[in-house]
């Protein structure tokens, strides 16, 4: 074989391993891109167990199971049921934190002036959990016990109360889009649906008036 020979062989083998190698890295690179448009766009799930709760929180993406809006609306109903005037403040700033930007402008202020007036009128009031049910079909968390309302020289109001809760999913925290409450055990859904549409719904526990005598004057939708 002349020396002219090997060198064309030589140099078409360096082509076809070159051909290989840009293929190669080709092929390498569709498979990167694949991998990485297929992990942006796919929701993280998440699962966890909190000491709180009794079964796993499911997340994936903006989508919560029962568990999460069970748990968050026995928390909510706790925080909202058991004031007094030394943390009303603080309950209020907690819990209008996770209000939906509507249901916030709709009844932040009710809230503060709620506030003030269990702060003015030494109001104390407490909230024991019977139970709770959560609506899939509405997926409305309903949670009822009892409710003790207390005034300075006056008898304990104790009523039966139920408080309602549509709790979204937020980044992984929780965003309540209703929030209602009412003496008695839950309403019935098909009672309560058109309610539910309008997610800046005004609750009646922060429209509650307490008058002199300890009496609760129960609010009014606005």
């Amino acid at each position: 074989m002349s020396f002219a020979t090997q060198v064309r062989e030589s140099f078409s083998q360096a082509i076809a391993s070159r051909n290989i190698m840009l293929l190669s890295n080709f092929i390498l690179v569709v498979i990167v891109l694949f991998l990485f448009i297929k992990t942006a766009t796919e929701d993280v799930r998440v699962v966890a167990i909190p000491p709180v709760f009794r079964s796993e929180i499911e997340l994936v993406g903006d989508q919560a199971n029962s568990t999460f809006k069970q748990g968050w609306a026995i928390h909510f109903a706790q925080m909202i049921g058991n004031v007094s005037p030394k943390n009303v403040g603080f309950v209020v700033d907690h819990v209008t934190g996770y209000l939906s930007p509507r249901l916030k402008k709709a009844i932040e202020s009710s809230m503060t002036k709620a506030a003030l007036s269990i702060q003015t009128r030494r109001i104390q009031r407490s909230f024991v959990i019977d139970d709770l049910h959560h609506n899939l079909n509405s997926d409305i968390v309903y949670v009822w016990g009892q409710r003790t309302t207390q005034a300075p020289h006056s008898k304990p109001l104790v009523e039966r109360w139920t408080y309602e809760f549509k709790i979204a999913s937020s980044n992984g925290m929780p965003r309540i889009v209703h929030q209602d409450n009412y003496e008695g055990l839950p309403q019935r859904s098909e009672m309560r649906s058109n309610k539910v549409v309008d997610d800046a719904y005004l609750s009646k526990d922060v429209a509650d008036v307490v008058d002199a005598n300890g009496n609760t004057k129960k609010g009014t939708d606005q």
